[in-house]
């Protein structure tokens, strides 16, 4: 269990903080009491974060840097440590989708989003964690996955692969720190729809994989939780010591169980 009492005014990480789930993860955690440093590629999205937290009094620095770049996000952790001691709160948020079925997908396609939504957990993690732990201060590592890290379709499957590795790396992790009883917590987050601008923001395969981002787009646009509310869920289940954060639980447990009968047909 990770209260919010033993992060007030220490610093909390945020990836891909631009917009979506991650701007309202930003914000949240500054209402907190925590001091952000936002991280996205976007500069002009990280201008507005910076521009909305600051007039609602809270503190806030920004790094324009890829997570996929390990040099760039190392420094920008070093740099962080230096000026505010561990990070208390490391969230993994940073994402992008891709549609298009495997054998249409370009390798250079596949490989950017490997190398931004599970490389990039990996550097950003690798990167602030070892200090946090070395404080021997409680903190917490949150790493966004998705209903797609549970679930198989069509014409996601760079994604879909991407998150299935987010939710297991988050699962080692966890091993890992209760392997050695370090004072860190984790949580996975399995949003389902969301309003964001995952799909618009994608890129596709071709025209129909296209068309098909449009409809996916226009499907969150319409029926799709607030980042808000996956912020509020979040830090919920940071402060209860929860593990597992389900945003659809019924996405989830559909997914789960129709998994769990084709492995054990098999068996």
């Amino acid at each position: 269990m990770t209260a919010f009492t033993d992060l007030r005014g220490r610093l909390a990480i945020v990836t891909g903080a631009g917009s979506g789930i991650g701007e309202a993860l930003a914000q949240s955690a500054s209402d907190r009491g925590m001091a952000v440093l936002a991280i996205d590629v976007n500069a002009d999205r990280l201008d507005q974060l910076v521009d909305k937290v600051s007039k609602s009094g809270g503190s806030i620095d920004a790094a324009v840097a890829s997570v996929a770049d390990s040099e760039g996000i190392a420094k920008v952790a070093a740099d962080a440590e230096a000026q505010h001691g561990p990070a208390g709160l490391i969230v993994n948020n940073a994402g992008v989708e891709f549609t298009g079925r495997v054998w249409e997908t370009d390798a250079t396609d596949w490989r950017k989003l490997l190398d931004i939504n599970v490389n990039g957990v990996f550097n950003v993690t690798r990167a602030f964690l070892p200090c946090l732990l070395a404080s021997g201060q409680p903190g917490h590592v949150v790493m966004l996955s998705s209903v797609g890290g549970l679930t198989i379709g069509a014409r996601q499957s760079a994604y879909i692969v991407s998150k299935y590795a987010v939710r297991v790396l988050a699962q080692c992790l966890r091993a890992d720190l209760d392997e050695t009883n370090a004072n860190v917590g984790v949580t996975v987050v399995l949003p389902g729809p969301v309003r964001t601008n995952i799909f618009a923001d994608a890129s596709a395969a071709d025209a129909t994989s296209d068309t098909y981002r449009e409809q996916m787009s226009a499907n969150l646009a319409r029926d799709g939780l607030e980042p808000t509310e996956i912020a509020r869920m979040t830090y919920a289940a940071v402060e209860s010591g929860e593990f597992w954060v389900h945003s659809h639980p019924d996405m989830s447990r559909y997914a789960v169980e129709r998994q769990h009968l084709e492995f054990m047909s098999a068996l």
